[in-house]
């Protein structure tokens, strides 16, 4: 028995799959309790839901929120809140309007890419790629894709490499907020925590790679800020040489701790493999104390 509480389908723009098939192939990789954690979004809550009872499996709503942080962009993950609190869902789509913005900003200058296509023809492709979701947009990750699959260039890391210049060329004229959310760490906080939820510092390794300092101190930072903990089991933590060190820490903190693959595609193998990082189920004991407490 493990848990998953980090993934993602349709609902994120830069994921795959449907969420009834997430849900499907985590019961079927023995997946006991499943939070699917879109990308500012929280339209696959229900859905899930609903096949998740069908196979047996507890579901948490989730959602992964970026937020600003002291010049750097954190991802925070919502666990266990209602998704149908009013504030709540105003709040992720305050989130979400961030994708539709930041494209703006970058559309003036994809013909210098090699892009021919008006952001309207290249929104014909949207219902193919992201079947079943009633509202895409397009953005920077759909960009990505179909400049790729236009031919424009050869594979996705060439055209990633082209449009982050772009974007820092950008974020130096406009300073680093011109790609931030709009909503604040505080604001999350209070909204989440008004739902009845729990917010959770993604994958901390992310922020400060292979620096166990900077990433306790950033633990440290965030805590005191209000967040209830940090996501212990995730790929990029894992597999830093120090991980026993953040388990210690953990430990030591006695806060709410989660883990997920942070999987992207629920049919693909490889690192971030659904399921991959086999979190016991007793893991998350401090996580289900402070839901029931909230």
């Amino acid at each position: 028995m493990s848990v998953e509480l980090h993934c993602h389908t349709v609902f994120s723009v830069d994921a795959r799959g449907t969420p009834e098939d997430l849900v499907d192939v985590a019961a079927d990789r023995g997946v006991t309790t499943l939070s699917i954690t879109e990308h500012d979004h929280i339209g696959s809550c229900a859905r899930a839901q609903a096949r998740a009872t069908e196979r047996g499996l507890e579901y948490l709503p989730g959602v992964e929120l970026g937020a600003p942080w002291e010049g750097v962009g954190l991802h925070l993950l919502a666990i266990g809140f209602d998704p149908e609190n009013e504030p709540m869902k105003r709040m992720v789509d305050d989130c979400f309007s961030k994708y539709e913005r930041q494209f703006g900003l970058l559309e003036p200058h994809l013909r210098e890419l090699g892009c021919r296509w008006t952001k309207q023809q290249m929104a014909a492709g949207l219902a193919q790629r992201y079947p079943t979701h009633p509202a895409p947009v397009v953005s920077q990750w759909f960009a990505r894709d179909f400049l790729v699959e236009q031919g424009v260039f050869p594979d996705l890391a060439a055209c990633k490499a082209a449009i982050n210049q772009v974007r820092q060329r950008i974020t130096d004229e406009r300073g680093p907020e011109a790609f931030q959310s709009g909503v604040n760490v505080q604001r999350i906080l209070e909204t989440v925590h008004g739902a009845g939820g729990v917010v959770l510092l993604a994958h901390v390794a992310n922020y400060h790679p292979a620096d166990l300092s900077k990433q306790i101190s950033l633990i440290h930072d965030v805590l005191d800020a209000g967040l209830d903990g940090f996501e212990l089991h995730h790929p990029r933590n894992i597999a830093e040489p120090h991980f026993d060190a953040l388990v210690s820490e953990a430990q030591q903190l006695r806060c709410v701790i989660s883990g997920g693959s942070d999987c992207h595609d629920a049919r693909l193998s490889g690192v971030n493999a659904l399921n991959c990082c086999h979190v016991p189920e007793q893991t998350i004991e401090r996580l289900r104390s402070a839901l029931a407490s909230g």
